[in-house]
């Protein structure tokens, strides 16, 4: 990393309120590139790790489980947010890339409202 991206780096998590290390830590936790021209910067630090990233299209289709896995929810919490209409706003906050998911209207299976 050059010294000016770095410079960058330390406005951008100052202009959020942390440190460099946590503006790192709370990105990379969101997605699998920490994409610094968001605030303005040119630069893109790829987060390696031994888990591959999933790709998420429409098409996209995942039993109650494999949701509730990806959100790191148990499978009754997608049933109350279904009963109770929260389902979008629910799985958008839980879901790692901001996503969120509907019901398949007849079906067991959910998908991705993009």
């Amino acid at each position: 990393m050059t010294d000016s991206t770095w410079e960058k780096l330390g406005q951008a998590a100052a202009e959020m309120g942390m440190t460099r290390a946590d503006f790192i830590e709370y990105s990379a936790s969101r997605s699998n590139a920490l994409q610094l021209d968001l605030f303005g910067l040119s630069s893109t630090i790829a987060i390696h790790s031994s888990k591959e990233a999933e790709v998420i299209t429409k098409d996209t289709r995942k039993n109650g489980t494999g949701l509730a896995n990806r959100l790191g929810v148990s499978s009754a919490a997608l049933t109350n947010w279904l009963k109770v209409g929260q389902m979008p706003e629910k799985t958008k906050a839980h879901d790692p890339d901001g996503i969120a998911w509907e019901r398949i209207p007849g079906s067991t299976k959910y998908r991705p409202i993009l």
